[in-house]
């Protein structure tokens, strides 16, 4: 199962590590935690889906087949998620698009359905991810890729951090502490 962590509590009992190091760190374990879980994306269309078949909406579906197909997804997809075998972390457009049912109920529910099976985690911001990338990238043809965390250590978040956070800084990407750009290119 993924462990949340008292991040205050943590961060207060290590003063002596720089904000940057706690980043990193929680970010690694992150990582980590979820490197043994698969994850599922599902685009906007099927969250409604499943929030339909959640509120028992069968005649939100052309027939009562693709209704129970989906349901049969729902439940399966909560089973493989209780069972910690999967995650269906969302992204920032999702998260954005969410937001824009104005029925309380419906809300509610689809809410409820990603804080359920997403795990509380989430893609990071494309803006943040796009830099881990490039990065990456960079870093990889100029053969100094063992310096540097593989982006995909890199890209999840906790959902709480799906529309961004900080700018993101090259110090949590690189393994060396005092590394820099400067030396290698």
């Amino acid at each position: 199962m993924i462990k949340f962590i008292d991040t205050f509590k943590k961060r207060e009992s290590e003063p002596d590590k720089s904000m940057i190091s706690y980043l990193k760190e929680m970010q690694l374990k992150l990582s980590d935690q979820l490197s043994a879980i698969k994850k599922i994306y599902l685009d906007t269309k099927y969250w409604i889906y499943l929030r339909e078949a959640e509120l028992g909406h069968s005649d939100s579906f052309n027939n009562s087949q693709d209704y129970k197909v989906i349901l049969n997804l729902l439940n399966l997809l909560k089973s493989l998620r209780k069972n910690n075998f999967v995650i269906c972390p969302i992204s920032t457009s999702l998260f954005s698009e969410i937001f824009k049912n104005k029925k309380e109920k419906e809300l509610k529910i689809t809410i409820n359905l990603i804080d359920e099976l997403s795990g509380g985690i989430s893609i990071k911001h494309n803006d943040e991810r796009t830099f881990l990338e490039l990065l990456y990238f960079l870093y990889s043809k100029s053969q100094s890729v063992d310096i540097c965390y593989p982006a995909s250590k890199l890209v999840w978040t906790k959902l709480s951090l799906a529309l961004g956070s900080f700018p993101p800084s090259i110090c949590l990407v690189l393994k060396r502490k005092n590394w820099s750009l400067e030396k290698h290119f």
